[in-house]
């Protein structure tokens, strides 16, 4: 929760700094992109749900719950996009390695 409370201020932060928009405008921003973060916890958490391991009664179990939770998430990540060839060629590169 106070992870979530600080991404919130830092996005709050980051559209109070821009000094060239109306206030409204900054806010409406930020908004937008807290609405977006809480869309993605909600989507890795139904995933997360979804995909655990099933006991031999069919019922999910909580393994890898710990796992998820103990991890420190990372601040930020470098994304590349490309093109599904592209994506292939870099495994393959990896893997020959």
């Amino acid at each position: 929760m106070e992870q979530m409370k600080g991404s919130v201020k830092k996005i709050k932060d980051k559209y109070n700094a821009i000094k060239e928009l109306t206030k409204q405008q900054r806010k409406e921003m930020a908004e937008k992109d807290i609405k977006e973060l809480g869309d993605l916890i909600k989507k890795s958490l139904l995933d997360w749900k979804l995909t655990r391991e099933k006991d031999k009664k069919g019922k999910r179990t909580k393994k890898g719950l710990q796992a998820t939770m103990s991890e420190k998430p990372l601040n930020e990540i470098d994304l590349i996009a490309g093109n599904k060839h592209a994506h292939a060629t870099v495994h393959r590169k990896r893997k020959g390695s």
